[in-house]
């Protein structure tokens, strides 16, 4: 068996007793591993809350809460990690998050009417922006995007689709639900709002009916393509949300436009190449 051994530098603080310095260590290394899944980047992550009992006497009373946890991670390397960590710390939040109760306002009907707003505000001032070239032409992408979610959502399983609050209840149009049964039996459910092929579209995520747990009490997001040539098209998306906690709004904000540039720049290789092996002759 091969040992390697690594440096890593602990937090420094002004400590009065270490009780309880290892149990944070370790139920902050768990969390870590299920989001990062490596031993060295889970300890760099870990070492932070251990250090926050050093800082008061006892046991119980010294050991940090989640939200003290969170904010001590994330304020102290914010402006300091480089990209990668950045990340690294993203997903740790995202796994602290998930589990964390929701504020009374995630349980609330959101108004048809904030929706509204929300889809103006997607236009004019988004939460998160992306933008990314697709190797395909647009009609194509279009339905890619709007029918083919599990093809590009590496979670999903299904997709199943409502027409009997559209315009039109034989196809796809506003009014249309469509709900995505992801691998652990979870439901994310979008209405779309508006549909324009195949040039733009939007829908809201509701998260009242949705069961996948997530930190938000809703989004909004709207699509627009732009045919570059016969061969490319150019996909701007752009999101409006809200926070189910103000306190991590700022958190949930950066987590999420993460995610977004990922995610979409994954799924324009997926639909780049699943034209070409559709269409090769």
């Amino acid at each position: 068996m091969i040992s390697v051994i690594f440096d890593i530098e602990a937090r420094r603080v002004t400590t009065r007793e270490t009780t309880a310095a290892g149990d944070c260590f370790n139920s902050a290394i768990a969390t870590a591993l299920v989001a990062v899944a490596k031993l060295i980047e889970a300890v760099e992550i870990a070492c932070k809350p251990a250090a926050m009992p050093t800082t008061k006497l006892g046991a119980q009373r010294s050991t940090p809460r989640r939200e003290e946890m969170l904010l001590s991670i994330w304020l102290s390397d914010l402006f300091v990690f480089p990209t990668m960590r950045d990340i690294i710390c993203i997903r740790f939040f995202l796994a602290i998050l998930a589990v964390m109760p929701a504020s009374p306002a995630g349980s609330q009907t959101i108004p048809d009417g904030l929706i509204t707003q929300e889809l103006e505000r997607a236009q004019t001032e988004p939460d998160s922006t992306t933008e990314v070239v697709i190797n395909a032409p647009a009609d194509y992408v279009f339905t890619f995007l709007t029918t083919r979610l599990q093809d590009y959502v590496a979670d999903a399983n299904a997709l199943e689709f409502d027409h009997s609050g559209s315009s039109r209840s034989d196809q796809l149009s506003e009014g249309s639900v469509r709900t995505a049964t992801m691998q652990n039996g979870e439901l994310l459910v979008q209405r779309f709002l508006l549909m324009d092929p195949p040039r733009e579209f939007a829908y809201h995520t509701d998260m009242q009916r949705s069961t996948l747990e997530a930190p938000l009490q809703y989004s909004v997001g709207r699509y627009r393509l732009t045919e570059l040539n016969e061969r490319q098209t150019r996909l701007n998306v752009a999101v409006t949300y809200r926070a189910t906690s103000r306190l991590f709004g700022f958190i949930v904000r950066r987590a999420f436009s993460s995610a977004l540039r990922r995610d979409f720049e994954r799924a324009a290789g997926i639909i780049s190449s699943a034209y070409v092996e559709e269409n090769a002759s």
